[in-house]
């Protein structure tokens, strides 16, 4: 424990050091010694001191008495005085400072330590007394109840602020005088003063209550509903020594109580009225109240589910249990600020119906949840009917084809057909007359699809689904067909009625469909996936020339996943680095030396080796990656450049032809990429000649223009690719500020036999010479299509014949050995 530190305050040296050594053998720690009263104080305000002991007689202006008495002011110190002698007046002088002892000089060395200990075990009862006193006061003070107390008299000794507020009087005011006169009580009925229940505390020395409902009447004469409770105040020795009254205003309360009567009456008949479901879940006891729609919306009797969790959650759909506990979890735990969940729930008939449920829970004091409600609301018809045709959705049509597995599984004779339909042009009646056209549209086709079917009876015989799925997509689920044959008759009976003209807002509008049929097998478990292969079969037919529908077989599915592989190779390929740039030479057949190379991106995959062009360029173009790919080949093909005109300045090359696909020509950025492509280079812009296809330019034609001019104030060449293969408007051809034509390689690979295709490429080359455009030939493979292009009047050509396309190694081999064809 540690020592307690005195001051000595002694004006006589000799006198001063005898206390130093008998306060130190008595194991005290003497922390200063001070010979006058101005000393001492100043010594007391910097601290570290327990305990004074003064001599009451000092030299100076300011005596013990005196510096005591500041001290004991100011740091609220224990003094012990230090006296042989003094006057009457002295002394009187030192009993109103309040000491904690005197020590008569000369004293004893038992003396001296018991005045200390004393003095030390005072100050610090005081100093507890005083930290009672003050919590008490302050807690009285603060608390929201108001709080009176009062002496053996009934005559008041204290109110707290809220007793003030409510009494109308102030404490000053109050104190002495008797409570029934400050805390006047009426019974509420009758207006009639009763008694006090602090005046029943004191008569009666127990707790005491108000039996009624009773009022305050404050002291300008207002009347204030309230709940007294009053306790006698007894000593050790029992004897009564006061009481206490504690009462709040309950005005508030009776509002809030008779309001919550009220609105319990309004939700007993909104409950009996409710179109939604209603719950109420005490946690605790795990008890739930349903209302009777709760009941109802499920067929059941309430006798029959039990008023707990697990009756509510056992008739959910084990797919959907987990989701809705979870929900119920989150926000019990406050991750969420309320419960909202979807669910299926089984019905007295067997089968589900789609809830929507929504719930807050409430929480105590210390944010435990002990209550939950909420309501329940029937969804079904939202979650398995389309919005704009009203037919069934998606889920429902997996539903049915579910459970027509499941029946196939029962019955081996069972059988039936799904039929995914895709509306050709589709996007073309969107674009051209509105979504609202569009939408009139799909809800005409969804009519005509209705009706189609209930002409078919006879041929699909039983049940039959039609849903729309999304956007143009609709299938139909066909049971009980004999076999492929039924579904398509059924599929030609369809694109039958579909083909004949829709009037939609005074437009005639014609469509058709391309089809994909899945015909029940055993190996069927799961529906996404036949409804998948039915997808599957139809995308098959979009991209055959000649059909309009197709059966799905087993190799669609592996063609599917052969390209899955290939779209997820894809998408790391460019990250890892596995595209390069191969060149095919662009030759004069004049001079038979090369003038430009045309950049082709390869792919180097690294099990497979070189992946073939047809095989990852769509793609690439399908799932958008093309425009990387791109990128990449315009910056390496400009760099590759520069490089060979510099280590062969007479070469005589002029040009390195890059291609830009539909969706890179689309990039807002794309002058801006040229420019840095070249600049970054150090290559001159006329050395760069971009491709674009005849069908990226006429897709948008103004738009196309308007690139194509910056491209050309670039100072970059331009070349319109398989050109005669797509829909070009010489219009718009003549307005494009292009420099070459590049004649398919489909019209020169058969030109030498075919005369319809030599007719075209002659017509080509007449157009060009008419628009002051240069002529490339690709595809040439043969010494006879070399002689006839030259001697039309052709300028370049490219092709196997003069060399397949090859790493930038071989290029710079053919450009040393100046290799002439």
């Amino acid at each position: 424990m540690a020592k307690q530190k005195i001051l000595v305050v002694e004006d006589e040296a000799l006198v001063a050091e005898d206390i130093r050594d008998t306060l130190n053998s008595l194991g005290y720690e003497v922390a200063d010694v001070c010979a006058s009263g101005e000393a001492a104080v100043a010594r007391a305000e910097a601290g570290g001191i327990d305990l004074v002991l003064m001599d009451i007689l000092l030299q100076g202006e300011m005596d013990g008495v005196q510096a005591a008495e500041s001290i004991r002011r100011r740091q609220g110190l224990p003094v012990v005085f230090l006296t042989a002698h003094s006057d009457d007046a002295t002394l009187d002088r030192a009993k109103m400072v309040g000491p904690l002892g005197y020590v008569i000089k000369p004293f004893e060395e038992r003396e001296l330590q018991t005045a200390v200990e004393l003095a030390l075990h005072r100050h610090a009862l005081e100093r507890s007394l005083r930290e009672t006193q003050h919590r008490l006061t302050t807690t009285l003070k603060s608390i929201g109840d108001a709080v009176i107390a009062c002496d053996a008299n009934a005559c008041i000794t204290f109110m707290n602020p809220v007793a003030e507020a409510l009494t109308g009087w102030n404490r000053t005011q109050a104190e002495g005088r008797n409570i029934a006169e400050v805390c006047r009580i009426v019974d509420e009925e009758r207006g009639r003063p009763v008694e006090s229940p602090i005046s029943k505390a004191l008569r009666t020395r127990r707790v005491a209550t108000l039996e009624a409902p009773a009022l305050l009447v404050d002291r300008r004469g207002h009347r204030i509903s309230v709940d007294d409770t009053a306790a006698p105040i007894l000593d050790r020795g029992g004897e009564l020594f006061g009481a206490v009254l504690v009462f709040k205003d309950t005005s508030e309360k009776r509002q809030m109580e008779q309001a919550l009567a009220e609105s319990e009456e309004r939700f007993s008949l909104a409950v009996r009225g409710a179109m939604d479901g209603l719950w109420d879940w005490n946690l605790k006891a795990d008890n739930i109240y349903f209302s009777p729609r709760w009941y109802e919306m499920i067929g059941v009797d309430p006798a029959d589910i039990p008023t707990t969790a697990e009756g509510w959650f056992g008739r959910v759909h084990p797919d959907d249990r987990d989701a809705l506990k979870r929900g119920v979890d989150e926000h019990l735990s406050g991750a969420e600020s309320h419960v909202e969940c979807e669910y299926r729930m089984r019905h007295d008939d067997g089968d589900y119906r789609w809830m929507l449920c929504r719930g807050v829970a409430l929480s105590d004091e210390e944010g435990n949840a002990y209550r939950m409600a909420g309501s329940q609301t029937d969804i079904t018809g939202r979650k398995t009917n389309d919005v704009l045709t009203g037919l069934p959705n998606r889920q429902l049509l997996l539903d049915r084809v579910l459970h027509a597995i499941e029946r196939r599984r029962r019955s081996e004779e069972f059988r039936f057909a799904v039929l995914f339909l895709d509306l050709d042009r589709f996007k073309m009646v969107n674009d051209s007359l509105g979504t609202s056209v569009g939408d009139r549209l799909l809800a005409a086709v969804g009519m005509r699809l209705k009706s189609c079917l209930r002409c078919v009876d006879t041929v699909s015989r039983v049940g039959k689904t039609l849903a729309r799925l999304r956007g143009d997509e609709f299938a139909i689920l066909l049971e009980d067909v004999r076999g492929v044959d039924d579904a398509m008759v059924v599929t030609k009976r369809v694109q039958e009625e579909l083909a004949r003209p829709f009037d939609v807002e005074a437009h005639e509008v014609f469509m058709s469909a391309t089809v994909g049929i899945a015909l029940s097998d055993p190996d069927y478990d799961n529906p996404d996936d036949m409804l998948r292969d039915a997808a599957m079969a139809m995308h098959d037919a979009k991209n055959s020339p000649d059909a309009s529908f197709v059966v799905f077989d087993g190799g669609m599915h592996q063609r599917a996943m052969k390209r899955l592989r290939v779209e997820m190779d894809l998408r790391r390929a460019l990250d890892r680095d596995e595209f390069v740039v191969f060149y095919q030479p662009i030759i004069s057949l004049e001079s038979g030396r090369s003038v430009g190379f045309e950049a082709l991106a390869r792919w180097q995959h690294p099990d497979q080796g070189l992946v073939s062009p047809g095989v990852f360029i769509p793609v690439a173009e399908e799932i958008g990656l093309i425009v990387g790919i791109g990128k990449f080949v315009l910056n390496d093909a400009c760099r590759q450049f520069r490089l060979w005109l510099d280590q062969h300045p007479d070469s005589g090359l002029e040009f390195v032809s890059v291609n830009l696909s539909a969706k890179q020509f689309a990039e807002e950025d794309l002058v801006g990429q040229v420019e840095r492509a070249v600049a970054d280079a150090g290559l001159e812009p006329h050395h760069l000649k971009l491709e674009i296809t005849e069908t990226a330019v006429m897709d948008n034609a103004a738009h196309a223009i308007e690139v194509l001019q910056r491209l050309k104030e670039l100072g970059t060449r331009l070349s319109i690719d398989d050109f005669g293969t797509g829909y070009s408007s010489l219009a718009y051809l003549n307005r494009f500020p292009v420099d070459t034509l590049k004649i398919d390689r489909s019209f020169v690979m058969n030109m030498t036999t075919d005369k319809e295709k030599l007719t075209i490429v002659e017509t080509i080359i007449m157009l060009a010479s008419k628009l002051s455009m240069q002529l490339i030939a690709e595809g040439v493979e043969t010494a006879d299509q070399q002689g006839l292009l030259t001697k039309l009047g052709t300028e370049y050509a490219q092709g196997f014949l003069f060399s397949r396309p090859v790493p930038p190694s071989e290029v710079a081999t053919l450009l040393s050995e100046d290799k002439s064809w």
